[in-house]
């Protein structure tokens, strides 16, 4: 039997007997809440709004000193405004924040080979081509963006920018929408 629960049902599902499995899998849709903090928590870590002040409005032309004025809401909309339309710092935060993978997802991740003397871009290479190609780690969130007025081509790999200098983008385009890439569909990246 196979059930569908519509979006914004809670449930919990189990099997009860050993005849029987029990998958449960979604996409989850970000909260605004969850897009505010996560991008405010950028712009701090970033330091990025460091030089954007709040201006105080005239505060002669008014009359009651316990009002909020529209022109000092106005004032906070605007700083804010200018936050989010820095296309640049919002690519960056918005690439990171969605390949951003949670906690118990990361202690998934295979080790890294950063510390492994072997682990050689020849080594790399040669395992690579006597294999059938690649296979993303089903934790492993891989997205880009593309190039335009106010940014390169980048690449997001599980929450981080990656550099990816002199890298084909056709490669990274390839492998980031893929499961699975054959080596023959690779050859042609790694012989040139």
């Amino acid at each position: 039997d196979i059930l569908y629960i519509p979006a914004e049902i809670g449930h919990h599902g189990i099997s009860d007997t050993h005849e029987s499995l029990s998958y449960s899998f979604g996409y989850r849709s970000y909260q605004a809440m969850e897009l505010w903090e996560s991008f405010g928590d950028y712009l701090s870590e970033k330091n990025t709004a460091s030089n954007l002040f709040y201006k105080d409005p005239n505060w002669n032309d008014i009359s009651s000193t316990g009002e909020i004025s529209e022109s000092a809401i106005a004032e906070a909309k605007s700083l804010m405004q200018k936050l989010l339309d820095d296309n640049y710092n919002f690519k960056q935060w918005f690439g990171k924040f969605v390949t951003s993978i949670d906690a118990s997802s990361e202690e998934l991740l295979p080790e890294t080979l950063h510390n492994n003397r072997n682990a050689t871009i020849d080594n790399f290479l040669c395992e690579l081509l006597s294999s059938d190609g690649l296979v993303k780690d089903t934790t492993c969130r891989m997205s880009y963006t593309l190039a335009n007025e106010y940014s390169k081509f980048e690449l997001f790999v599980n929450g981080n920018e990656w550099d990816i200098e002199n890298v084909d983008t056709k490669l990274i385009m390839l492998v980031a929408n893929n499961y699975s890439v054959s080596i023959t569909k690779l050859k042609p990246f790694i012989e040139k």
